[in-house]
């Protein structure tokens, strides 16, 4: 009985193994499992017939790739899990699945048009098939080789890739030249531009949907796309290109297909550091020192035709006005010029715009400072009618050219140290030639000023100053309102200076405590008066006012020690008044016996010399008194 049981089971697992090998030689035959069954008829619980399975066939031509790939795989586990198998069958299977790549591959080589949904569908089922057959690879790389068919692994993978890099070459070999390039450099640049923006758009739009996150597909395509353009412009940078297709060439490499990567729908899922430099190193800086000598012989030619309008204006006899103003182009030709020159390069080399390029092409701006300072002394040299004018326009011209050197970031500091110095001499030396013929004129009013008439009339000495100044003033008036508001304090500082020049040159001496108040009343009234004529002409530097009053307490002051401590007030006010200052000052008095303008002296030696230490000043005033 044991005997019979133990044969019922033999029959039992036999029979089991002959199903088995039936279902494999059905899906090897390319049948579903499910054909496998047993012959009678199936139907279900209502006496319908159940639904025929797709074969790997129809899936193919449904473009069910990922079904039609498992069907594959599950027939090749089937045939080399069995053991025996016959070189028909595995002759069809390979066939097979060359049948399915050739599905998959006409799929992603229409990714680059417009897909409609079915479309994108499709594409979907060809990267997941692609993915199942990766780790179908993997699965037999860990069994022996001998083991394995030679068209084991099949690295659809890579031959994807493969395929991606042959798509994106044929497109930038076909890409249309743009028609309304000014060469044929240029109009191929463009297309090859517009290529890539509008695929690499695609792909990010409609295809990168269709591949899991991370594959990183929009990566994929950049490299290939990436890999065609940088071979392209190697082999345009090889033909000795002129002027205008070299600035072509760079503006591509350093700004507009940089600014295609960081569109919105590419910028986060583009890296771009992971790419190679679209030119090699020595062929990017024969190409910049190309186009940065090209950029600095044009802003040459610029400054020195400017340059030489300016002159021929001045030798024509003509001075622009604008607004009643006089007025000069020649600061906005230039900086328009500057300008125009560091935006251009700041555009075409992009990040590749070092320092030292900069400097390059700036110091020609300190060469045209040093010509236009040779300008300005023939012309204030000149003496007429019509130098006056020339100068006005042009300390204005002086003030936007600080303006534009302080304020351009781009300026390397030796550079914007050395123009602002060169702008800073030619001002002045401008200043010089306006002012000095004003206190030509007004010479005769100030050998008056300090003497014995200006002490009993010193009300009528300082009508006849106004009136000088006033004169002079007015004709200030065509300046431009900054540079007459600088021009003002300059000249209220020079005729105070004068002032005090005159004062000190002791041609009267106070005699008593009376004359000392007289003369230091004397000092206040004209100091209103003079800070009322420039006032109301403009000027703002109050400061300026305070010094007569100051030397005014010092000549009414009878004690000694408080003329120590007046001594002291006025040095931190203006710490460059000298001993010899000082000196001059006490002479105009009586009163003071030679001891006590020895101990005055001493210590205001002291003090001074104690304050200079403690505080930090940057006004002169007494320092331009020569004695």
């Amino acid at each position: 009985m044991a005997f019979l049981q133990s044969q019922s089971h033999v029959a039992q697992a036999f029979s089991a193994v002959k199903a088995k090998v039936a279902r494999c030689k059905n899906v090897l035959r390319g049948r579903p499992l499910a054909e496998s069954a047993q012959p009678p008829e199936p139907s279900d619980a209502l006496g319908g017939e159940v639904p025929q399975v797709p074969t790997f066939e129809d899936n193919l031509q449904r473009r069910c790739f990922s079904e039609a790939s498992r069907q594959l795989i599950g027939r090749e586990d089937c045939l080399f899990g069995i053991g025996q198998w016959k070189q028909d069958e595995e002759a069809e299977l390979k066939q097979d699945y060359e049948n399915l790549w050739e599905g998959i591959e006409q799929t992603i080589r229409k990714s680059l048009q417009p897909l409609d949904q079915s479309e994108q569908g499709a594409l979907k089922e060809a990267v997941l098939a692609i993915q199942q057959e990766e780790e179908q690879d993997m699965r037999w790389e860990e069994s022996e080789e001998q083991k394995r068919p030679d068209w084991r692994p099949r690295r659809f993978r890579y031959a994807h890739d493969s395929l991606l890099e042959e798509m994106v070459t044929e497109r930038m070999q076909e890409a249309e030249p743009y028609p309304g390039g000014g060469s044929s450099v240029e109009s191929e640049l463009i297309g090859l531009g517009r290529r890539i923006k509008l695929d690499m758009l695609q792909v990010a739009r409609q295809v990168r949907g269709c591949y899991p996150g991370n594959v990183g597909v929009c990566q994929v395509y950049i490299r290939f796309y990436h890999q065609a353009f940088r071979a392209r412009l190697t082999e345009l940078s090889e033909f000795g290109l002129d002027q205008p297709d070299c600035t072509h060439l760079l503006s591509w490499t350093n700004q507009h297909y940089p600014s295609i990567l960081q569109e919105p729908e590419l910028a986060s899922e583009v890296n771009i550091k992971l790419l190679e430099p679209l030119l090699p190193a020595d062929v990017l800086r024969s190409l910049e020192e190309q186009y940065l000598e090209h950029r600095e012989t044009e802003l040459k030619k610029c400054v020195q035709n400017a340059l030489q309008m300016a002159e021929q204006a001045w030798r024509g006899g003509a001075t622009q006005m604008i607004d009643g103003c006089y007025f000069s182009p020649l600061a906005i030709d230039i900086i328009q010029c500057v300008d125009g020159n560091l935006k251009s390069c700041q555009a075409v080399l992009g990040d590749d715009l070092t320092h030292t390029h900069t400097h390059k092409l700036l110091a020609t701006l300190t060469l045209f400072f040093r010509s236009y300072q040779d300008f300005l002394e023939k012309v204030m040299k000149q003496s007429g009618a019509h130098s006056r004018p020339v100068v006005m326009a042009n300390l204005t011209c002086l003030r936007q050219f600080r303006e534009f050197v302080t304020g351009e970031a781009s300026f390397p500091k030796d550079v914007r140290t050395s123009c602002v110095s060169l702008v800073t001499n030619m001002r002045d030396g401008c200043h010089a030639h306006l002012t000095s013929i004003i206190h030509q004129n007004l010479k005769e009013s100030y050998r008056k000023l300090w003497s014995h008439n200006w002490l009993q009339n010193s009300e009528r000495v300082c009508e006849q100053l106004q009136g000088g100044l006033n004169t002079h003033l007015q004709d200030l008036t065509a300046l431009d309102y900054t540079s007459r508001q600088e021009l003002l304090g300059v000249l209220h500082e020079e005729v105070l200076l004068e002032y005090v020049r005159r004062m000190m040159k002791r041609k009267i001496k106070l005699k008593d405590k009376q004359q000392q108040e007289q003369a230091a009343r004397a000092l206040c009234s004209d100091n209103q008066d003079i800070q009322t004529v420039f006032i109301q002409a403009g000027s703002t530097e109050g400061w300026i006012s305070r010094v007569l009053p100051e030397l005014a307490e010092l000549l009414k002051i009878q004690d000694p020690d408080t003329i120590h401590l007046q001594l002291l007030t006025l040095t931190r006010e203006l710490p460059d008044i000298s001993v010899s200052h000082v000196s001059a000052l006490l002479q105009l008095r009586c009163g003071l016996s030679d001891r006590d303008c020895k101990k005055i002296k001493k210590t205001f030696t002291e003090l001074s010399a104690q304050d200079k230490h403690t505080h930090s000043h940057t006004r002169q005033f007494f320092s331009k008194v020569k004695l």
